[in-house]
This record gives C-alpha cells, sequence and structure tokens, in this order.
C-alpha cells in the first residue's frame, strides 16, 4: 500500500512539472515511465549527482525515457528532492 501511494504521489508531481510528461495512460503499481526535456542520460547524471538513483534509462524503447520506482521505503523528503532535481531542468535541455 505504501509502494502504490508513494509511487502515485510522485508520478503527479512530476507530471505537473514543465516539460516532463508519463508517456502511458495505465494503471501501475510502483513503477512507471516518465520522459523529460534532455536525455535520459543527462537526467540521470544530475541525480545520481545529488546522491539520488533516479532509475533505468530505457531510452533504447522510448525517446528521453526513465523507469522510476519507489519503494516503501522511499521517504517523502527523498520524494521532494527528486523532483527539486528534475524541476530544475525547467523543461529545457541543459545539454
Amino acid at each position: 500500500q505504501h509502494c502504490f501511494h508513494k509511487s502515485h504521489y510522485l508520478a503527479s508531481l512530476i507530471q505537473s512539472l514543465p516539460g516532463f510528461e508519463l508517456p502511458f495512460n495505465g494503471d501501475f503499481f510502483n513503477e512507471f515511465v516518465i520522459r523529460g526535456p534532455a536525455s535520459s542520460k543527462k537526467i540521470l547524471e544530475d541525480l545520481e549527482a545529488h546522491n539520488i538513483i533516479g532509475g533505468l534509462d530505457i531510452s533504447d524503447i522510448i525517446s528521453n525515457g526513465i523507469l522510476v520506482a519507489v519503494t516503501e521505503m522511499n521517504t517523502k523528503e527523498e520524494i521532494h528532492k527528486f523532483v527539486e532535481v528534475l524541476s530544475s531542468w525547467g523543461g529545457n535541455a541543459r545539454e
């Protein structure tokens, strides 16, 4: 139950960020795909620089795609930090 609610909370926050989207409409439990305004590699490197494991680069399947997973171990503070780093992209590629 924690995984489900936390992942849906994160997904809703990411959807509200300029330049980010959830490209698939459908049910999910704790894993979902996001697409950002820049290469997945650059975004994941930025997250890693902030000590965040951001997800799996799936850009070979979907352009700028990242598979994100949330578990019961992720705190609300960690979720907000994740979103804060993504929001710094501001809908524009920083490549």
